[in-house]
């Protein structure tokens, strides 16, 4: 069991991450949306799929998750995931924005 220290962005405080790896993973093709809602921000998650219950079988978007998070933590996100992606030399950016490649439905 690998251990990782994290500072968790809520409190400050420090802890340790025990790896589950039974935990589910998610792919998702497309962040389709967010929201805010109760001090809670919620990302739809979507992935691209064929539907073959029909024939042709047609492209459709499949929501796969959601994840939600308080405001902070979605702060802390956003600044974390900023920061391994500039490290790994794929945080370009277009007029301060991050450049995002969307799936076509066609």
């Amino acid at each position: 069991m690998s251990k990782h220290p994290m500072k968790i962005a809520q409190t400050g405080l420090v802890t340790e991450i025990a790896e589950n790896l039974v935990a589910p993973e998610i792919f998702t093709s497309v962040v389709s949306q967010f929201s805010l809602s109760d001090e809670s921000v919620t990302i739809k998650l979507v992935s691209v799929r064929f539907d073959d219950s029909v024939a042709p079988p047609i492209k459709k978007a499949v929501v796969v998750g959601r994840i939600v998070l308080p405001v902070i933590g979605a702060q802390a996100l956003v600044t974390q995931l900023n920061d391994f992606l500039e490290a790994h030399g794929v945080g370009s950016t277009v007029d301060g924005r991050a450049a995002v490649r969307q799936e076509t439905m066609q």
